[in-house]
């Protein structure tokens, strides 16, 4: 997803360094296009993804998210805190 914050980016320039099938980088970014995350734009036969500002911040609400639920689970895995008597 960081590529795609930076600039315009088409399926294959994000599958070549990946190491991975075009075809499967374009079934990940219509996913991602359904949830509204990538907008796309039609270039003749290529089509150019990037992350929308809406994307962005649903993006960094999951991971702020994830992250406060992660670090609930490691408080809780603790115990409680100690009384330092």
């Amino acid at each position: 997803m960081a590529p795609l914050s930076r600039q315009e980016l088409a399926a294959s320039t994000l599958a070549d360094p990946l190491g991975v099938r075009v075809a499967a980088v374009s079934q990940h970014l219509a996913q991602l296009r359904t949830l509204g995350l990538v907008p796309p734009r039609r270039e003749g036969t290529r089509i150019y993804y990037r992350m929308g500002p809406a994307g962005v911040r649903r993006l960094l609400a999951d991971v702020r998210r994830l992250t406060d639920a992660r670090e609930n689970d490691d408080h809780e895995a603790l115990g409680p805190a100690s009384s330092g008597t």
